[in-house]
């Protein structure tokens, strides 16, 4: 009996053994998965300005030059200061004195010393920016290099961007899944990748600024959103 009884359960075990093994078979199916992109785009006001201007001076003399130049920014500083804007909005972006060089068959002639202080000015007031910009240039501001507008608030524009981007990738997957007569299933994986552009204006010369008012155009910032979902193929 007890023989009977040891072959019994273990033809009970071996068949156990293979249903496990046939489900494990079973499980050890690829997963079928389909992966798309998605694009996502929310256009935001502009609600500050950065601009970005020069002081340059120029004179036989170095030490003529810098102090004309030093005196000059020390004029733009206070104006800006008075017109009720932070010094942590007014910082120098760069400084340099360079001397005129003219090469010839013999030598080097050398001529004018030219100083240059370039000054970035922050305007959270956007509304000022044409002000701001002719205050430089009756000070001594004398060369414009940049004005770049953008949008100071820009995190709910980028949730709002990635539910665009899945959204318009949820819709590229269906059609996909439909043409191979599948279904869409769960997402496996969702990777987002924010580009943040910037309304940025030419450049311009502020030299003949002082005989008008400058009129600027804001207009607004662009979030993109860009996300690569995986779906699972049913």
């Amino acid at each position: 009996m007890k023989k009977n009884y040891f072959i019994y359960v273990t033809i009970i075990t071996a068949a156990f053994l293979l249903s496990s093994c046939t489900v494990k078979q079973e499980a050890a199916k690829p997963l079928r998965t389909i992966t798309v992109s998605g694009q996502g785009s929310i256009f935001v006001e502009n609600d500050t300005a950065k601009i970005i201007f020069s002081i340059v001076t120029r004179n036989y003399d170095i030490n003529k030059a810098v102090s004309d130049n030093a005196a000059k920014s020390t004029q733009v500083n206070e104006a800006l200061s008075k017109a009720g804007l932070l010094k942590s909005d007014i910082a120098t972006s760069n400084y340099s004195v360079q001397q005129d060089a003219n090469p010839s068959p013999t030598r080097v002639n050398y001529g004018a010393y030219t100083v240059s202080n370039s000054i970035i000015v922050t305007v959270r007031d956007i509304s000022r920016t044409g002000e701001i910009i002719d205050l430089c240039v009756k000070n001594g501001a004398n060369q414009f290099s940049s004005l770049g507008f953008y949008a100071s608030q820009t995190e709910k524009a980028k949730k709002e961007a990635e539910v665009l981007a899945i959204k318009n990738a949820e819709s590229k997957a269906k059609s996909l899944a439909a043409a191979s007569a599948a279904k869409l299933g769960k997402v496996q994986t969702i990777k987002t990748e924010y580009i943040y552009s910037e309304y940025s204006a030419a450049q311009a010369d502020m030299k003949t600024a002082e005989s008008y008012t400058t009129s600027v155009t804001p207009g607004k910032s662009a979030t993109h959103a860009e996300v690569t979902v995986t779906y699972e193929l049913e």
